[in-house]
Formats: C-alpha cells, sequence, structure tokens
C-alpha cells in the first residue's frame, strides 16, 4: 500500500481489466463509427482516493482475496473441462497439439477460435453481438481487447493444448492484465511467469510494449560513471 500511494503522488490509478473491457465496448457499442479506444476514460479516481485515505479494511482486503482465489479456480475449472472434451480427439501425442503459445496463437488467428473468444467477451461488455466480421474489424480498432483475446489463447493453449498442464502457469489475473499493454510503451512485473506471457501476447496481438522485469527496469536507471 505504501508502494502505491508513492507512485500516486505523480501517476494515476485505472480500472482493472474487467471494468476497461465493459468501457470499451460499451463504448463502440454506442457508436461503432466514430469509436477511438484512445479516447475512452479508463482512470478511477475512487481508487485513487481510497489507496490515498487508506479506506480498505482487513475484512475487504480479505474479502476481496477469497474472491479472487475462487475465480480463479473457476476460470482453471473450465479450461480443464475443456481438456477433458479434447483429449480424446487429440490424444497424448505431442504431435496433434500446439508446440508452444507462439503456435496455439496462430491456430488460434488462422481458426475461428479467437473471435469465438471475442464475442462472448464483447456481448457481455456491450450487451450486443457481432458477427465474425465485425468481431475481427473490433479487435483491430480495439488493441486492448485485442490484448486480452490473445490472453485467452494462453489459457487455452496452458490449461487445454498443451501436452503437459505445468502446475506454475500464467494464471487468470496474468493474461487478463494484458489489456493494459496498448496503454503503456513499457510493462514492469516482477512476476516470471506474466513477463513471458505479457511478452509473448504483445508479440502475437502486435503491441507496442516492452515486457520487463522488475530488475531488468532497475538496471535501466543505471547511471554510468
Amino acid at each position: 500500500m505504501d508502494g502505491l500511494q508513492h507512485l500516486l503522488i505523480s501517476g494515476r490509478c485505472v480500472w482493472p481489466p474487467h471494468e476497461i473491457l465493459t468501457l470499451l465496448c460499451s463504448a463502440h457499442a454506442s457508436n461503432p463509427t466514430t469509436f477511438d479506444w484512445r479516447g475512452v476514460n479508463i482512470r478511477t479516481t475512487d481508487y485513487e482516493r481510497a489507496i490515498i485515505d487508506r479506506d480498505f479494511t482487513d475484512e475487504l482486503c480479505e474479502m476481496q482475496l477469497r474472491e479472487q482465489r475462487n475465480v480463479e479456480e473457476g476460470f482453471m475449472q473450465f479450461w480443464q473441462g475443456l481438456r477433458a472434451k479434447l483429449d480424446p480427439l487429440l490424444g497424448s501425442g505431442p504431435t496433434n497439439r500446439p508446440r508452444s503459445y507462439g503456435h496455439a496463437a496462430e491456430i488460434a488467428r488462422t481458426g475461428k477460435v479467437l473471435k469465438g473468444l471475442g464475442k462472448p467477451l464483447y456481448q457481455r461488455g456491450s450487451q450486443r453481438s457481432l458477427d465474425d466480421a465485425e468481431i475481427t474489424a473490433f479487435m483491430d480498432d480495439c488493441p486492448p481487447f485485442r490484448a486480452i483475446c490473445y490472453g485467452l489463447v494462453g489459457a487455452w493453449f496452458d490449461i487445454s493444448l498443451a501436452p503437459q498442464v505445468f502446475k506454475k502457469l500464467a494464471g487468470r489475473n496474468d493474461q487478463m492484465m494484458s489489456v493494459y499493454l496498448p496503454y503503456c510503451s513499457r510493462f514492469v512485473t516482477a512476476d516470471g511467469k506474466q513477463e513471458t506471457r505479457l511478452r509473448e501476447i504483445a508479440v502475437e496481438a502486435k503491441l507496442d510494449c516492452e515486457v520487463l522485469s522488475y530488475p531488468d527496469f532497475l538496471a535501466s536507471f543505471e547511471v554510468l560513471t
């Protein structure tokens, strides 16, 4: 909390990923012809004041942590359920499965998977449905939304498709934070799993953002003497 307070001296607080998605999709649904994702305000002054004033009780923080764990568990169960359906079709051999996140992203992009992931996200945020051509156009026009879709491709690969599901995976929050990449030129994280995945997403979604580890970020401030 002290670190956040220090950062807010000269910074701003923005909404969490799911709220940003709602704002972007609602703005687009209201007027698709004039939509510009850069013009959608994602700043939350309520959060800024709450952090500065320490307006968070221990009980609220504990409740939020439980909620996050429940959501993460549900997220894992969804993709594990999909794996159970795909296993009989793909078998256990690695030759029938994507070899990497990049390979999975290529499959998702050239087929209908990427569009299939984007459609329910858009509908949930806007209460309006789009066809294949429309959702593709929205992804092209809205890099934060495109980033989230590629984040979901990460979960699809890691949990449902990879030859082996590893215990230490980039989780739901790691994937969802890809929404922030188009808003910054540098994204800094101290989580190695998140760093690797967000860097992959930036490449596949064609986002102009450098993803840095925290040590590399600190090293960039070193002054040569």
